[in-house]
């Protein structure tokens, strides 16, 4: 996916940018033109759902850094 801001701007929080995770809030503070929308982003992380192989449950499998992990969601 891509999006083309206008006369090539720069995104919003361009730097810490690292994953989908936050993607419509951002984009929506931007059309919104209301950066209040960016108080509340969620954890930049990658959770998956196991049942085979692990204790069932939720697992976060990328964390805020981008490093692999393997640790259960409570």
């Amino acid at each position: 996916m891509a999006i083309r801001w206008p006369n090539n701007e720069k995104p919003p929080l361009e730097n810490s940018f690292k994953s989908s995770v936050n993607l419509f809030r951002i984009l929506f503070s931007y059309l919104a033109e209301d950066p209040q929308l960016l108080n509340h982003l969620q954890e930049d992380a990658s959770f998956i759902p196991i049942k085979i192989g692990a204790p069932e449950g939720i697992y976060k499998y990328i964390d805020s850094n981008g490093k692999i992990v393997f640790d259960k969601h409570e």
